[in-house]
């Protein structure tokens, strides 16, 4: 790992500094790594009048770059999206389809943030403001955010617009917010907002948060961010803050869109909120969200210009295409911020066993997987993917010794288990997504690998919400039920992961060890990136040390199509320009 790149380097800001504006430099508190978003696209343009602002490392005077001259764009049009996967509820919060693009579409479309975190390694452009338009850092544990004037929807499809009747947000809705999750333990998705950040109503317009001690994290996921499908920070009214009305009303809240119709499996449709808050976008006067059954139907709809864009299953997908369209198709790659993982319930014998699960890091041929799934396009990683510099990843290379592949040596430890009583040969069944083909595929490959080695194990395949289901939450009020699955795949994930308790619906990657658990803490409040690089490279040595139950198998690259005319795409709010609420789509037809 380089030793002088931005994001390894002191970056101290005047903890008094102002953010302002749309968009935002780093001032305060986390220093010099503050997106961490947890994945790729399954998470996030918001902000004043579309601007940027960007602010010196002293806080100083802040330029501003403006969006594409007005007549430059072409205003109207619907924007029609896909999505393999079904949303079961209307709820913002609570976990059914995380972390698929319907709850992006919903998310950013029904509410705003308060702010969004890019993913880019200038550190003058990591802060763009939504709601928020200014952040004060007070000290490492008080932050003042002034909002702007916000109203909600007149939505008279929602059994609860006579209660809310288009009135202004106020910050008694984000203290109330705060407040909800804390209590209501199914829609938290972190226990900085249960158990650590504290908000107050200073006027209708200003909230204060505080925390006991300084959290590195605090603009991201983990925290009060919003880049990811698994974020809880959007801003929607008080009066709907409980669970039957979040899942079955009709959404209301401050976003670029409303609600129109939905038909469940079929087809969703959102038109222009009249009444936004920011007037100038966004530029579209509506959009779709239309449920497709599997990868193959989505590139007929595609082929066939009945959507905008698409997520290329694979390379052989991306150029079968593009060779087809020529210049009709724009055509993305980038290297993915995720990327395939196993993880083994340890609540489960046999992976209550050091040797059980350190036979399966070792047994897994990583090299055969890339060339005949991904065709040599994917990277083998460990913990954190290489794409990710703002959690220093360690690499996969350190830990070889550890958890690479070593079929005689997976063999050995597995007969020694057998021997001690630890495995009884006992059937253990893969679980994996059935809309998901390469994990499926790759699933299959694992499956043979774990085999020849001594493992007795077969695969099956689930819908997204059965599986979600299965591989869910841990009872954490009794310690002694397991989730129901034995061996199961996940996408990479962050430190708060490896806590017991992680606050969120994905409860079982966790080692539930002390040690881990205790450098996690640390990690979460050391504010020096140098001293955090260190501290994280230790945890990702540790996990291979213990052999985790969380297996990283590789980081992919990443593929995405849009029709030529699709125009204004931000990937900086995320890679594939998918994520957030992408104010400034146009269609140039």
């Amino acid at each position: 790992m380089s030793e002088h790149n931005y994001w390894t380097r002191p970056q101290r800001v005047s903890r008094r500094s102002l953010l302002r504006g749309a968009g935002v430099g780093v001032a305060g508190l986390a220093g010099a790594a503050l997106i961490g978003c947890g994945g790729d696209d399954d998470e996030p343009d918001t902000g004043d009048g579309g601007t940027t602002a960007t602010a010196g490392p002293g806080g100083g005077s802040a330029t501003a770059t403006g969006s594409p001259a007005a007549g430059a764009v072409k205003t109207g049009g619907i924007y029609r999206d896909s999505t393999i996967t079904v949303a079961p509820h209307f709820s913002p919060f609570h976990p059914g389809a995380d972390p698929s693009y319907v709850n992006t579409f919903r998310r950013f479309g029904y509410y705003d943030p308060l702010w969004e975190v890019r993913q880019t390694a200038d550190p003058e452009r990591l802060i763009k403001l939504s709601l928020a338009e200014s952040v004060e850092f007070g000290d490492d544990t008080t932050v003042v955010v002034k909002m702007h004037e916000a109203h909600f929807h007149d939505q008279p499809a929602s059994n609860s617009n006579s209660k809310v009747n288009a009135r202004m947000l106020t910050a008694e809705d984000v203290v109330a917010r705060i407040e909800y999750l804390k209590t209501d333990h199914e829609a938290s998705s972190n226990p900085f907002i249960t158990d650590q950040v504290t908000a107050t109503a200073v006027d209708d317009l200003t909230v204060q948060f505080t925390m006991p001690a300084p959290f590195a994290f605090f603009y991201e996921n983990d925290g009060l961010g919003n880049n990811s499908a698994g974020g809880r920070n959007y801003e929607l009214p008080q009066e709907m803050l409980d669970e039957t009305t979040l899942r079955e009303d009709i959404p209301i809240g401050t976003g670029p869109y409303m609600y129109k119709s939905h038909q469940l499996g079929s087809r969703e449709e959102v038109v222009k909120n009249p009444n936004y808050w920011r007037p100038d976008v966004p530029y579209l006067d509506g959009r779709t969200l239309t449920f497709i059954a599997d990868s193959a139907a989505e590139e007929a709809a595609f082929r066939a210009g009945q959507v905008e864009d698409i997520d290329f299953s694979d390379l052989r997908q991306r150029d079968s295409v593009v060779g087809d369209l020529g210049d009709e198709v724009r055509a993305l790659e980038y290297p993915s911020t995720s990327g395939m993982a196993l993880i083994a319930n340890v609540r489960r014998p046999p992976w209550n066993d050091e040797r059980v699960r350190r036979a399966l890091h070792r047994s897994i041929n990583f090299e055969r997987i890339n060339n005949v799934v991904y065709f040599g396009s994917a990277t083998p990683a460990w913990y954190f993917s290489e794409a990710r510099p703002e959690r220093f990843p360690l690499g996969r290379e350190p830990v070889m010794d550890l958890v690479g592949y070593n079929p005689a040596e997976a063999k050995a430890l597995l007969d020694a288990a057998k021997s001690a009583g630890a495995y009884d040969d006992r059937e253990i069944a893969l679980m994996l997504p059935v809309e998901a083909q390469t994990w499926v595929d790759s699933g299959a490959l694992i499956a043979e690998d774990m085999q020849d080695v001594g493992f007795n194990v077969r695969t099956f395949t689930e819908v997204r919400n059965v599986y979600l289901q299965l591989a869910g939450p841990k009872d954490l009020e009794d310690m002694t039920k397991p989730s129901d699955f034995d061996l199961t795949m996940s996408v990479f994930l962050d430190y708060v992961y490896q806590k017991a308790d992680s606050g969120s619906f994905w409860n079982n990657a966790s080692l539930e060890d002390q040690e881990i658990e205790a450098l996690v803490t640390q990690i979460e409040g050391t504010l020096d990136a140098t001293e955090r690089a260190e501290l994280s490279n230790q945890f990702e040595t540790l996990l291979a040390e213990k052999a985790s139950n969380f297996v990283p198998i590789l980081s992919g690259t990443l593929y995405h199509g849009y029709q030529s005319y699709v125009q204004g795409v931000d990937h900086e709010l995320s890679q594939s320009g998918k994520g957030g609420a992408q104010l400034e789509y146009w269609l140039d037809v």
